[in-house]
C-alpha cells in the first residue's frame, strides 16, 4: 500500500522548518483540517495586503469558526505571536484562535496563550490532527470535539408522545406528580419575581457595566503592570494599540503608576446605535509614578472627562473598542 504523503511529512517535523518552504505549513494545515468529516478549511487568497494573523480559516460541522496562524520558524514562537493571533480572533470575529509552530513555543508564549485562550500546536498536535479524521479521542485531545446536535424539536416531541402511550399506570402517576411539582414551582417563581419594569441586573451586554468593569481592570493594571485581565473587557487590537505599549515601557524601567480613584466614576451619557455603544464618563484620579531607585512623583491629581466606544465581539459580548483615554 502506498504511504500517505501527509503522514510521511508529519513524521519528519524538521522537513517543515525550512526557509524556502514558506507556504508548506499552511498547505499542510489546510489539508489536515479538510480531512475531518464535516469540517471546511481554506486559505485566503494571497495578495500584497497583510494577512492580519489569518493563514487558514476553519469551520466546524456545527459552525464554530477558527482562525489559524501558521509560523514555519526555525526557533520557538514568542509571546508577541500569541498576542497577534489573539488579536486576529477579535478582528475576524472567530470563536477560537490557533497558533501553529513546528519548532515549539517559548515559556512566555505559553503563559500568554493560557491566559488569552489561544491554542498552541506543535508537531504532536499536527499528528493528532491527522488521526482526528477517524478518531474522536484525538479530537477531544485537541479540544475540537463537538457533541452531536440533538434531533429537531418536532422529532423529540413525536418521540415524547410515542413514549406516553407505552408507559404503565404507575409511571403515568409519577409523571403527573412531577408535572404538578414543576408547575407549582413555576407559579411561585412568577409570584416572587420582580414586577414589570424593574431594572435588570447589569451584564456584559450593558454598556455601563462593561465600562465600569474595564475601568476597574485598567486601574489594577496600572497599579500592578498585570494587563491580562484587561482582555476580558476590551478588544486585543485596542489594548495593543493604546494601552500595553505604555505599561510595558513602565515595566521595563521598573515602574508602576499607582492610580487612586478620588471620586467614584460618573457615567454622564450612554448612546446605543446599531452595533456600537458610546459611553461618556467623568473621573477624578490621583496618579503617582513609583520607580526603582527614584523618589515617587505625582503626575496627576484632577478630574477629567473621557468616552468609550463599545461593540460586540464574536461571542456576543460588548467590549471596549476605542477610547480617547487609555
Amino acid at each position: 500500500m502506498k504511504a500517505d504523503p501527509l503522514l510521511k511529512l508529519l513524521e519528519d517535523p524538521a522537513y517543515l522548518v525550512q526557509a524556502d518552504r514558506g507556504e508548506l505549513l499552511e498547505v499542510l494545515v489546510e489539508a489536515l483540517f479538510a480531512r475531518l468529516p464535516g469540517w471546511k478549511a481554506s486559505r485566503p487568497s494571497k495578495t500584497n495586503a497583510p494577512d492580519n494573523g489569518l493563514d487558514v480559516q476553519v469551520r466546524s460541522p456545527q459552525g464554530r469558526y477558527y482562525v489559524v496562524q501558521c509560523k514555519n520558524l526555525s526557533t520557538p514562537a514568542d509571546a508577541s505571536l500569541v498576542r497577534l493571533t489573539y488579536a486576529a480572533k477579535d478582528l475576524h470575529r472567530a470563536h477560537k484562535a490557533i497558533l501553529i509552530c513546528p519548532s515549539g513555543f517559548t515559556k512566555p508564549a505559553l503563559e500568554n496563550a493560557e491566559s488569552l485562550g489561544v491554542m498552541t500546536w506543535g508537531p504532536n498536535e499536527l499528528k493528532l490532527l491527522y488521526q482526528a479524521a477517524s478518531s474522536d479521542a484525538a479530537l477531544r485531545k485537541l479540544g475540537l470535539w463537538e457533541a452531536p446536535k440533538p434531533p429537531p424539536w418536532w422529532k423529540r416531541l413525536g418521540e415524547t408522545f410515542a413514549n406516553l402511550f407505552t408507559i404503565t399506570r404507575t409511571q403515568a402517576l409519577y409523571l403527573f406528580i412531577a408535572t404538578a411539582i414543576v408547575l407549582g414551582f413555576f407559579v411561585l417563581l412568577m409570584q416572587s419575581s420582580s414586577p414589570v419594569g424593574a431594572k435588570r441586573p447589569q451584564t456584559y451586554s450593558h454598556p455601563e457595566a462593561v465600562v465600569r468593569g474595564y475601568d476597574l481592570a485598567y486601574r489594577q493594571a496600572l497599579n500592578t503592570n498585570d494587563w491580562a485581565p484587561l482582555y476580558e473587557w476590551a478588544f486585543a487590537s485596542f489594548l495593543e494599540r493604546k494601552v500595553l505599549p505604555f505599561i510595558r515601557e513602565r515595566q521595563s524601567r521598573g515602574c508602576v503608576l499607582q492610580t487612586e480613584e478620588l471620586e467614584p466614576m460618573r457615567i454622564t451619557s450612554v448612546q446605543e446605535r446599531n452595533d456600537l455603544a458610546e459611553v461618556h464618563v467623568s473621573k477624578r484620579w490621583r496618579q503617582i509614578l513609583v520607580c526603582r531607585d527614584k523618589p515617587p512623583k505625582e503626575v496627576l491629581n484632577q478630574g477629567f472627562n473621557t468616552y468609550y466606544l463599545l461593540k460586540w465581539d464574536s461571542d456576543r459580548r460588548l467590549k471596549v473598542w476605542h477610547s480617547d483615554w487609555n
